[in-house]
């Protein structure tokens, strides 16, 4: 994979990380009382995240197809894995994983489907 990719999907999957990270903000909003400072500041917290997102997002369709891009918006089950067991002590069972699994390896055949190349 060339150089300029690496940055290319770096890009993406940075973004996609980014997202996630709002919805760790919403659900967090989520467990405040309303209009409370914490809500508030957990508010702020999305709508900087998700800002962010829209850059890099941009970014990534600036140099991949919308296809491509948008196929791999599923990585975001992982990076919500990651942030409920850290976060929110949630479980993940081997359902789930496998479930992601499959998701992924969809992920792998649409990108490679679309002759972009190498993941």
């Amino acid at each position: 994979m060339e150089r300029k990719q690496i940055g290319t999907w770096l890009i993406l999957h940075c973004g996609m990380m980014v997202y996630s990270l709002a919805n760790v903000c919403t659900k967090m909003a989520g467990m405040q009382e309303f209009l409370s400072l914490g809500f508030l500041l957990w508010c702020g917290g999305m709508v900087f995240f998700l800002g962010l997102y829209a850059l890099l997002w941009q970014q990534a369709l600036k140099r991949l197809p919308l296809m491509t891009a948008y196929s791999n918006k599923a990585v975001v089950i992982l990076w919500g894995f990651l942030w409920g067991r850290l976060f929110f002590q949630e479980q993940v069972s081997a359902g789930k994983l496998f479930g992601a699994a499959i998701v992924m390896a969809g992920v792998c055949l649409m990108v490679t489907e679309t002759g972009t190349g190498e993941i």
